[in-house]
């Protein structure tokens, strides 16, 4: 009793960061990948998911962004014809 007691006025005296826990593009693109596979979602998708249970502005997070992620995001989206597409190899028979 009296080490639960202890242990819940140590967490309620605890101070909440201001800033999310991924600083670093390491682990944004970490919690990118898992929502993506875990909820079965787009990569666009999961980054504003991810933007709006943290409270952070989408343009904000391209610095959080590694470089295969902004490739699949650019893929995503010259298939939904956001961006124009690129020059693309075909192939005859």
């Amino acid at each position: 009793m009296i080490l639960e007691q202890s242990i819940s006025e140590k967490t309620l005296s605890m101070p909440v960061p201001d800033k999310p826990n991924f600083l670093n593009k390491s682990g944004y693109s970490t919690l990118v990948e898992k929502a993506v596979f875990k909820k079965k979602i787009s990569y666009m998708e999961a980054i504003l998911l991810i933007c709006d249970k943290n409270n952070i502005e989408p343009e904000d997070v391209k610095k959080f962004l590694n470089g295969v992620i902004v490739e699949k995001v650019e893929a995503e989206a010259m298939n939904l014809n956001f961006l124009p597409r690129q020059n693309m190899l075909i192939f005859e028979d």
